[in-house]
This record gives structure tokens, sequence and C-alpha cells, in this order.
């Protein structure tokens, strides 16, 4: 995350011969990849000029043990360039008391909420990568569940991922922003989650938060200006098994909603 190009790492521990991968769709605009062999003392070119399948797939031997580097073509995987940052994030604070009572607090320029959808201002794009979306009760009186903006109930949901969820951020116009994100462990699944907020330019981390033990629900708050993404990672390891994943079940634009 810390180099500003588009940068692949492969490993093989056994080897293979002629195996095809598919690359991420950020990549759907690279026609040729370079290859370059992890060394203990630097980058070591391996292949040049490979063609990239029109199906956006890539074909790779590598031998047992080995490491590579894959980067579009042209471009110097050691290069050290620091664009200018192209967002900005300041953490105020958490909210554990609002719960799903959402309207009185936030949402006044916009919200995204899984299940029930969203409701944002044109000089705000909000997109969200990996996840999918989950309801748990679509009708419930739960109070941590969110008020339904279209209905009389509240909905317990989750937009989530095994392992990340990420959201792109992008704010295309110079005010500084209230953002909250709503974090909630309904099926008290206990739940692990770490919050990253990375500037969407320089790859660098501007805000982070570890999250245990919400199931009655929580926001995170922010202001923020510019683009930047936020990435909900899931803590599943050998000493901790049991959080399923992780994701957010609403985000929310602005201060208090205004009544009519």
């Amino acid at each position: 995350l810390w180099k500003t190009h588009r940068e692949i790492i492969a490993y093989s521990e056994s080897g293979y011969d002629n195996k095809t991968w598919k690359l991420p769709l950020s990549w759907e605009d690279v026609q040729k990849i370079d290859v370059y062999q992890i060394k203990t003392d630097g980058l070591l070119l391996k292949s040049k000029n490979i063609n990239v399948l029109k199906d956006g797939c890539l074909i790779l031997s590598l031998i047992p043990d080995e490491g590579i580097s894959i980067v579009p073509s042209g471009v110097n995987p050691e290069n050290e360039e620091h664009p200018t940052p192209s967002g900005k994030v300041t953490f105020i604070g958490t909210d554990t008391e609002t719960k799903g009572n959402w309207q009185k607090k936030y949402g006044s320029e916009g919200y995204v909420i899984p299940g029930t959808g969203e409701n944002i201002q044109d000089d705000l794009k909000i997109s969200s990568i990996n996840g999918e979306t989950q309801v748990w009760e679509k009708q419930t009186k739960d109070i941590q569940a969110l008020k339904n903006p279209v209905g009389e109930d509240n909905i317990a949901s989750l937009r989530s991922h095994p392992l990340h969820e990420i959201i792109d951020i992008q704010f295309n116009d110079d005010k500084e922003h209230e953002l909250a994100i709503y974090f909630l462990d309904w099926d008290r699944k206990e739940r692990w989650t770490v919050i990253d907020f990375i500037d969407s330019k320089t790859r660098k981390v501007l805000h982070s938060y570890n999250l245990t033990d919400y199931s009655q629900g929580i926001y995170l708050k922010y202001k923020i200006s510019g683009s930047v993404q936020c990435r909900i990672s899931n803590v599943y390891t050998q000493r901790y098994k049991k959080s399923p994943d992780s994701g957010f079940s609403g985000i929310f634009i602005g201060g208090p909603v205004k009544s009519e």
C-alpha cells in the first residue's frame, strides 16, 4: 500500500507450469505486464511485455520457492514517487447511544443502508467492493437495528465479506463533510473488525480503528473531504476463529435529518 503503482505479488512453494490467473478489475486497461523475481537484494527482471489475454487472464509459470512482482509493462517497480493526497480524514469519536435511531443525529446529506437502498447527493459517490448484502430481519422492533427510511419498522442488515469489504468514498467538492458508519454484530457472532481509512492516491492509511464487542451497535464518526477508501477487515486467525465476516450496517453523511 505504500507504493503508488499497481502491483501483484505471487509466490509458490512447489512451483507450477502455465497456470491461468484472472487479473482484478482494476487491471482491465492493462494489456502487457512485466515480471520481476523477488530476491534478497532487490528485484530482478524475469520477463518483459507478457501479453494479457482478452478475457483479462494471465498465464504464469513459477519455479519452486519463487516469489515474483507483477506490474503493468513499463512501470518501474521501485519507483518512490509521492503524489498529492486525494483526501483527508479526521476521526471524531464513537457513538453507542443512538443505536438504530439514526435520523436524530445523522444522514441529512444522504445515507446507504444495505437491504433498503441509498439516498445520496449528486456531489458524492459511494460504491462498495467485494461484499454482499445479508438481511437478518427485514422488519424488527430491535432498537439496535436501523430505522428503515421507507417503512415504520427497523431493518437489521449488513454488507460484508469474509476478508475485506472496501468502500470508495468520493466527495466532488472542496468541503469537509461529517460521515458516520454504523457497525452491528446483530446475530452476536463475536465479530472482530479493523477499519482503515486510506488515501485513494497515496495508499497511505489515514486512520485505523480496532473494533470488538459491538452487538449493541456503534457509530464511528469522521470528518472527510476528497477521495478516500474505507477498508473493513475481518480478523480471523488460528487463535481466533469466531468472526465469520466483517462489514457495515449503514453509512450516513451529514448531521441530523431536519423534520418537515
